[in-house]
């Protein structure tokens, strides 16, 4: 289906219930429900207790029967060499591999990541992008220059991978050459693919390893899911249009037959779609070959329209029919289509969602059930962002007004604070201090025994730990030079660390520095490693032990010395 297929002035929410008719048939009861729309939000029942499990036991990411917890953590770059980084009982365990092109032994790459099931390390340079086996990397027989490595051609930028397996996401300036070879030009003039770069004895027959998504439409990367990818195609200032692509489906789960692989699937049209998720499924057979261990995907879910005007959507991917349509959107970021380390908008068992009424209050959707409850409604409060922890602990900004004692006298002032709510007890933590504005930077996976913390940033540009009772005097570090990765591992001592990376100004001696650390609840920066590079440094953070997005990251430049920092949404999938 082509551009001009969806209509410029389509606007789902006058007419949701003829849209929805005409684009999926019939809706279902719950469809129903949710295009009537719920109740205001200031009616919504407040919640009770919920049983919220945490995070499952992460999966057998390297091959059947090995531990996850010698999968890899982190790929680090200096000039021609990567540094794979894993943890083994709490320690770290680091080799290196050289990388090499078809026709240079020692060169730069472009980018590097490690596939989301923590298999393999990819690189790129220039349009050639190599795959090695991470457990290459780490055999007793290993040769950093002469490790196997397979050549994969025409790739001219990662995007990112599949949320599990060995599935990249690429875009390719084949048919239309940006200015420098190898070097991403406007996305419109490019075309999006998807490539499998493990061992292709893996997929069913009828499986394809390498091909192009979206054919006909000019698409942006907006989330990616186990098994699919959701892509935005932007109209005009006002209209996008949000499809759903099969890239490796599973028979036995989804609807959609095999022939609408690689296809643009259109969902609905509207607004900007400000943040666009996919949520897990079961996994179709934990014990089959490795395709079967992948998990399913169950819903997109899709919020259009920001702060009062923004509804949230949700599609069941098996069959793309839309289940809900409500008032209030999913934040969790102030960043549009990004979000804050450690968090997700679904709870760890999958089964609520966290949202933000249109006055601003906090509610949860019980997704099974299609019904909203109210945490905290925006009584003296405007809610900014939620999300959960990997432990099922709700952590959310407030913006609020505070009654404080100045210079002798009464007066009020607003104020931002970050709070954790715990759904089993309805406990209710204020992290942050009086007076002084705070913002989520990241979130630990687990409290410290029964006491939440995060780290948070003020207005001086310095992120610290806050809990609440903690002293204010505790280590700090550059809001601008770290980024953070929250890591849950299913044994060892604790449930989970909350690691900084830093990056330090360039020493006349060593070159740059990347300084990775552990976060203490305490407050307390524990220094884990010291990555030494000249000019330039490339980052991936791995999905199989941790709660990372899945996007490609750039690497640094002289220009640009710290955009290996940035994991969010690339700029090419952003817009035009």
């Amino acid at each position: 289906m082509g551009k001009g297929a969806v209509p410029r002035s389509a606007r789902p929410w006058s007419r949701a219930a003829t849209a929805a008719a005409r684009l999926f048939g019939p809706p279902t009861l719950a469809g129903l429900i949710g295009l009537v729309g719920l109740p205001g939000c200031s009616e919504l029942e407040p919640c009770g207790p919920l049983e919220l499990s945490d995070a499952a036991t992460l999966r057998d990411v390297l091959t059947p029967g090995a531990s996850p917890d010698v999968a890899p953590v982190l790929a680090l770059s200096d000039h021609a060499n990567v540094s794979v980084i894993r943890m083994i009982d709490g320690d770290l365990d680091t080799e290196h591999v050289t990388v090499r092109s078809s026709s240079n032994t020692h060169v730069r790459p472009d980018q590097i990541m490690l596939t989301a099931s923590g298999r393999r390390l990819i690189y790129r340079v220039g349009s050639d992008m190599y795959s090695v086996e991470v457990e290459d990397i780490f055999s007793d027989l290993f040769d950093p220059d002469e490790v196997p490595r397979e050549g994969f051609y025409g790739i001219d930028e990662i995007v990112g991978t599949l949320r599990d397996g060995d599935w990249i996401v690429y875009r390719t300036w084949a048919m239309n050459e940006p200015t420098t070879p190898g070097a991403p030009g406007h996305a419109s003039d490019s075309e999006l693919w998807a490539i499998y770069v493990g061992d292709e004895a893996d997929l069913p027959e009828q499986q394809a390893a390498n091909f192009r998504l979206g054919p006909g439409h000019d698409l942006r990367v907006v989330a990616m899911g186990h098994r699919h990818v959701v892509a935005r195609e932007l109209f005009d200032a006002e209209t996008e249009a949000l499809y759903l692509i099969p890239v490796a489906p599973d028979p036995a789960s989804d609807e959609l037959p095999w022939n609408t692989v690689g296809d643009a699937l259109l969902l609905t049209t509207g607004a900007s779609f400000e943040r666009v998720l996919v949520t897990e499924g079961p996994i179709p057979n934990p014990g089959g070959v490795v395709y079967d261990q992948v998990p399913t995907d169950a819903l997109v879910i899709a919020t259009t329209g920001a702060d009062a005007d923004a509804r949230t959507l949700l599609f069941t991917v098996a069959d793309r029919s839309l289940v809900a349509n409500f008032e209030g959107g999913v934040v969790t970021s102030r960043i549009a289509r990004e979000t804050i380390s450690g968090i997700d908008a679904v709870s760890p068992d999958g089964s609520h969602l966290a949202y933000l009424t249109p006055d601003g209050g906090l509610a949860l959707r019980d997704l099974e059930a299609g019904r909203s409850c109210m945490v905290r409604p925006a009584v003296g409060f405007e809610h900014k962002l939620a999300g959960f922890a990997a432990d099922g602990t709700l952590y959310f900004e407030s913006r609020e007004r505070q009654r404080i004692y100045d210079n002798g006298k009464h007066r009020t002032k607003t104020v931002e604070h970050v709070y954790a709510y715990a759904p089993h007890s309805q406990d209710l933590s204020r992290l942050t201090r009086d007076e002084e504005n705070h913002r989520l930077r990241a979130a630990p996976p687990a409290r410290d025994g029964d006491a939440p913390w995060a780290v948070v940033a003020g207005n001086d540009g310095q992120a610290e730990v806050a809990r609440a009772g903690l002293s204010s005097d505790v280590q700090r570090t550059n809001v601008e030079e770290t980024s953070y990765l929250a890591l849950a591992r299913a044994s060892g001592e604790g449930r989970g660390d909350l690691w900084t990376l830093q990056s330090r100004p360039r020493d006349q001696a060593e070159g740059d520095q990347l300084l990775i650390s552990r976060v203490g609840p305490d407050g307390v920066i524990e220094e884990l490693h010291d990555h030494h590079y000249s000019s330039s440094v490339c980052v991936s953070t791995s999905q199989a032990t941790g709660w990372t997005t899945p996007w490609a990251t750039r690497c640094s430049s002289s220009s640009s010395p710290q955009d290996f920092l940035n994991n969010g949404l690339p700029q090419t999938e952003q817009g035009p």
